[in-house]
This record gives C-alpha cells, structure tokens and sequence, in this order.
C-alpha cells in the first residue's frame, strides 16, 4: 500500500524549500505539521540572512573586531 503524501513549498533561505508530510485521515494535523515546519524554517531563515538588519549574520558582520556578540533565541 502507497502512503498519500501532501507537499507544500515555500521561498526560505534564498532557494525554494519543499516539505513531504505523510497524510492521515486528520486533514488538521497535516496542517499543523506544515505551519510548524516552515515556522522553524522562518527562524533560522531570520537568524541567517544577510539582508534582514536585526538577523545574527547582520549583527555579527557589523560587530567591531574582537567584540562578543551572542546569538540564537
């Protein structure tokens, strides 16, 4: 028996990114899966990117030389 699988696909991280999720019978989970995953896409998207001012990289390139510069959540 072939497993029904669902894919959805959104720009993140300067490329297209494509999520499979395996679906049930709870049309709601499915959903669910998908809004979580592309919400840790978008994190790590907003702590990687080089065009967004407040993002980690952006705050790490403008840190003078031999500052200390925490990032993550």
């Amino acid at each position: 028996m072939r497993a029904h699988v669902a894919r959805r696909a959104q720009p993140w991280l300067g490329t297209i990114v494509s999520i499979d999720v395996r679906v049930g019978n709870d049309g709601r989970q499915v959903e669910r899966a998908f809004a979580r995953a592309f919400a840790a896409l978008e994190r790590v998207h907003n702590a990687m990117s080089l065009q967004c001012v407040g993002s980690d990289v952006a705050r790490f390139n403008a840190a003078a030389s031999g500052s200390c510069v925490t990032g993550g959540p």
